[in-house]
């Protein structure tokens, strides 16, 4: 079941985040310009770690690395345009980024978006699906190069557990299709995430790159109600989703916790599902090797690369 007495104490567990040294070390972290994606970089400024936001916002941005320097005292942070949603600003972006940095030790994949109506990318693909799935997908392999030559570099896939809750139907769920929208995306998204890390995992296993996907936890953040910000429905959403935040969401710092231990622990399993610093279960669709290995091939067809040309060696 998906709601299970130790899946409810959890939502009320303090988690404790042991403070390592991360000086000479260099994050980037989608979506860091707000919600979770703010307090990891919090959470990695304060250990002295470089830090990189990624976001389509600039704005945003700028503020966002304004209150880090100012909250953590670390000058090392600062911010790059990424729309996750097109293929090629994600090429142009990761061009950019392996030519001025040589290396990348945690290269978290935080940005995530939940839309309530059905619309397209520019490359005509269910945005949803483009940019939890494909963008970060393509990310993460575009900046292999670099991210191989850390130390014990790490890529991390922010999921959920409504990953639990849904069943991958191949190629139909990759397919702009009108009926393929909102909710009904979000959870199939969170699968791909974890289908995706577990076929990485495997491919990188001789080397030093760890690979894992996670669970924040319920977490005050604006995900479910902000493509419906003005409307009734919005408006309805955003009090409901207010009362249960209230009673049970983790706050930002809260949830960000685990982002930052899968990213620094030397206690990690690569490959693994985690929620609340701990190796969890997922959907038993994640295990199965065919499947993933279909989404892998359609996936890499719809983000343009060649998987002859990825090193994974």
């Amino acid at each position: 079941m998906f709601v299970t007495v130790e899946r409810f104490t959890k939502l009320f567990l303090k988690l404790e985040l042991e403070q390592k040294d991360l000086s000479g070390k260099h994050a980037l972290v989608t979506g860091g310009n707000e919600g979770i994606g703010y307090f990891t970089a919090l959470h990695l400024a304060r250990m002295g770690s470089r830090v990189t936001i990624a976001s389509r916002n600039e704005e945003k941005s700028i503020r966002a690395v304004e209150s880090l320097k100012e909250l953590t005292g670390n000058e090392q942070i600062d911010y790059e345009i990424l729309d996750l949603g097109s293929i090629q600003q994600v090429k142009e972006f990761s061009k950019k980024f392996t030519e001025k940095y040589d290396s990348l030790d945690f290269c978290i994949l935080n940005a995530g978006c939940n839309f309530m109506s059905y619309g397209t990318t520019v490359d005509g693909i269910e945005r949803t699906i483009h940019i939890n799935h494909l963008g970060h997908m393509q990310l993460s392999l575009l900046l292999l190069p670099i991210i191989k030559k850390a130390e014990s570099p790490r890529i991390v896939f922010l999921s959920s557990d409504l990953h639990l809750i849904t069943t991958l139907t191949l190629p139909d769920d990759l397919e702009p299709i009108p009926e393929n929208f909102g909710m009904s995306q979000y959870p199939k998204s969170k699968l791909m995430n974890v289908m995706t890390v577990k076929e990485l995992a495997r491919k990188l296993k001789d080397t030093n790159v760890m690979v894992c996907s996670l669970h924040p936890g319920f977490v005050v953040t604006e995900i479910a109600t902000k493509d419906i910000k003005g409307s009734w429905l919005g408006y309805v959403a955003t009090k409901f989703m207010d009362f249960f935040q209230f009673l049970l969401a983790r706050d930002g710092e809260q949830g960000a916790v685990t982002s930052v231990y899968v990213a620094t622990s030397d206690k990690i399993i690569s490959g693994e599902y985690y929620d609340s610093c701990k190796v969890s279960i997922s959907n038993p669709q994640a295990d199965d090797l065919e499947l993933a290995k279909e989404l892998w091939s359609q996936s890499l067809k719809l983000i343009e690369i060649d998987e002859s040309e990825i090193n994974y060696n």
